[in-house]
């Protein structure tokens, strides 16, 4: 026999996840707000997991439905047909991907080479301009006429100029 002040109604338990879809959360907090003591629940013995009525998220101002969520539809058996189709498909996209990978790889590789042998060459030219230039200073006569002709400006004459005055 029922207690007179009990419900007439048996109590409906709900989820973690049943609560936080109701609640418009995610099923951690919701256990954390069972940890902390904000929301009453129960442990069920067959599983262990916690159960919250629904009479609690009631009263809480949730809009709890009548009746229980539909689980979702059982998803067909995958056919080893499927199942080889996703495996290619996977190995498909993995190629592909890395054979873009592979033409950026060989685009900067080019892109580097060419800047080095441009690097090399400036190098190159740099150092015959520094042989030259060290040749010339060994022959002072040369230097000096060079200079009287204006075909090389030193550095005491261009600093004498009027333009190049600081």
């Amino acid at each position: 026999m029922r207690h007179p002040t009990s419900p007439t109604t048996p109590e409906r338990w709900l989820s973690t996840h049943e609560a936080a879809d109701i609640m418009g959360c995610h099923p951690q907090t919701v256990r954390d707000r069972c940890a902390r003591g904000e929301l009453a629940f129960i442990v069920d013995l067959t599983s262990g997991h916690r159960r919250i009525a629904a009479s609690v998220l009631a009263a809480r101002g949730y809009a709890v439905p009548n009746t229980p969520s539909t689980p979702a539809p059982p998803r067909p058996p995958r056919t080893p047909a499927a199942g080889f189709r996703a495996s290619v498909t996977t190995e498909v996209e993995g190629a592909l991907a890395d054979a873009a990978a592979e033409h950026i790889a060989d685009r900067v590789l080019a892109v580097l080479t060419d800047r080095d042998e441009a690097l090399t060459a400036t190098a190159q030219r740099l150092g015959q301009m520094q042989a030259a230039l060290q040749a010339l200073a060994q022959r002072p006569r040369l230097l000096a006429r060079l200079r009287a002709d204006g075909l090389l400006a030193g550095s005491e004459r261009r600093a004498s100029s009027p333009e190049h005055t600081p």
